[in-house]
């Protein structure tokens, strides 16, 4: 549900908050800037693209610093490569990284407390593997696949 209100650019950020007349104050609570939109609280704040630096490979930082919010959600999702010693999927990572990073803002917002990014991290990719280890132990369970002529 996250990531389909993600890609409908339904989210409340602050920009979407003044859109619907709830809010007077369009800009981000944690670095100031002008118009906090969903990209910006996701990937371009200062905090979280220093997040995303230290993760993803160099090669890449230009696709990944450039492309617009659907491109980029989509593309994630999809790519095929792995992260951490026990190669856990991108396409789990990032979706986890993605919900804990929209929490972590919230709870900013709302209670005035975070995480810092590196525990954020540390939860997302958590999530992640335990989601494919899960998915593993759940397919060994299953009945072999019988067909029907």
């Amino acid at each position: 549900m996250f990531i389909w209100l993600l890609l409908k650019q339904r989210l409340m950020t602050n920009e979407e908050r003044c859109q619907r007349g709830f809010s007077l104050d369009a800009s981000c609570p944690c670095c100031g800037c002008v118009s906090e939109s969903i990209i910006y609280i996701l990937r371009d704040c200062p905090p979280t693209r220093s997040l995303w630096h230290s993760i993803v490979p160099q090669d890449c930082h230009v696709l990944f610093f450039t492309a617009p919010l659907e491109t980029w959600v989509v593309s994630n999702i999809r790519a095929k490569s792995a992260i951490g010693i026990n190669s856990t999927p991108w396409s789990c990572f990032y979706p986890s990284l993605l919900w804990q990073l929209w929490k972590c803002r919230n709870d900013f917002v709302f209670t005035g407390t975070c995480l810092p990014l590196v525990e954020v991290y540390k939860i997302g990719f958590a999530w992640a593997t335990h989601f494919v280890e899960a998915n593993i132990v759940d397919r060994s369970r299953a009945a072999p696949m019988t067909t029907y002529l």
